[in-house]
């Protein structure tokens, strides 16, 4: 893990690439906040979780929330690392990015 990008390496064509995903740790029973397997950023779940109930009953509310965490973690399990590249460099630099997709720099 460092600062640089993967074009700031030589990778050609055919290049072999080996992935590691270290599992997440565990965090202790007594930390707070754990809440076993939830999704990051719990308050925005909860929150959408309120909207969802204005409009569902509780055991929809709760099937359609669980239903939209696995689309979510799905979701990212699929982005591929260049698709995580221009995730970071639009954040990081939109300024860029905006030019990039108008065709400014193509």
């Amino acid at each position: 893990a460092d600062e640089l990008r993967l074009c700031d390496y030589s990778i050609g064509p055919g290049s072999k690439l080996n992935l590691v995903v270290k599992p997440p740790e565990k965090a202790s029973p007594e930390e707070p906040g754990h809440r076993g397997s939830l999704p990051p950023f719990p308050s925005i779940w909860h929150s959408l979780a309120q909207v969802l109930a204005r409009h569902f009953s509780p055991a929809d509310t709760q099937k359609v929330l669980e239903q939209l965490q696995k689309d979510y973690e799905r979701s990212l399990r699929l982005l591929s690392l260049d698709d995580i590249e221009r995730l970071a460099t639009r954040l990081l630099h939109p300024e860029v990015a905006d030019a990039v997709e108008m065709g400014f720099l193509d």
